[in-house]
């Protein structure tokens, strides 16, 4: 069910502590009464008997497999990625802004988190890149776009981030008959990102090595998407 909140644990109340010792703190709510929805049983008799019950927010059969790789050796790689130089950007930052972010806000920041993750301030500044310049005529959005699709190895990415990028600069220079952003644009974005900071993890485990030279090396592979036919 993609149209609804999929931020299941947000807390609709504010637990407050009193520094008065003679105060006795009141215990924290039942997480039982977080959220919730009227619902009814048949007793013994056959009578409809109404009361309320906790919100359930389902998990399909491929996002309940996905909860089983967060383990303790999956936060360990993440750890370790975290602490090189492929994570010296503000990814995760980012990743979190757009978690808290709803409608364009989620999608600019989802964006601004694969910029992150894949990007070179060299892919813009002709004059940072080294001589001679490697792939000349491919312009930064396409550098990024070819570095997504080799790390995910999906030629699908680069139409996804170059529609999602379309969709960011339409919003930010303010072109007229921009509609109210779609489920299916968030949904397309969340997941991107996601995926490539997912990835970035598995590089980055590796081999510790300069971001220039992994960022440089993933251009050289992922050119081969860009004009890749889809399937």
């Amino acid at each position: 069910m993609p149209d609804i909140d999929w931020r299941g644990f947000r807390t609709p109340w504010i637990h407050t502590i009193d520094d008065d010792l003679f105060n006795e703190p009141s215990p924290p709510p039942s997480a039982d009464r977080l959220s919730l929805e009227p619902d009814y049983y048949q007793d013994e008799w056959g009578e409809e008997v109404e009361l309320e019950r906790p919100i359930a927010l389902p998990l399909d059969d491929a996002a309940a497999l996905q909860l089983t790789l967060l383990t303790d050796s999956a936060w360990k790689k993440l750890v370790t990625a975290r602490a090189t130089d492929l994570f010296e950007t503000p990814i995760a930052h980012f990743l979190v802004r757009a978690f808290l972010a709803d409608g364009m806000d989620e999608v600019m920041a989802h964006m601004t988190a694969i910029e992150a993750a894949v990007g070179l301030e060299m892919d813009h500044r002709w004059e940072l890149r080294p001589k001679p310049h490697a792939h000349k005529s491919v312009k930064s959005t396409q550098r990024v776009a070819a570095r997504v699709a080799a790390l995910l190895t999906d030629c699908t990415s680069v139409k996804d981030y170059n529609d999602l990028f379309e969709l960011r600069c339409t919003f930010v220079h303010g072109r007229a008959g921009i509609q109210k952003v779609s489920t299916e644009r968030r949904i397309m974005a969340r997941s991107l990102a996601r995926k490539v900071a997912r990835r970035l993890v598995d590089v980055a485990v590796q081999a510790n090595r300069p971001r220039t030279d992994v960022l440089n090396d993933l251009l050289n592979e992922g050119l081969q998407y860009l004009h890749k036919p889809k399937n």
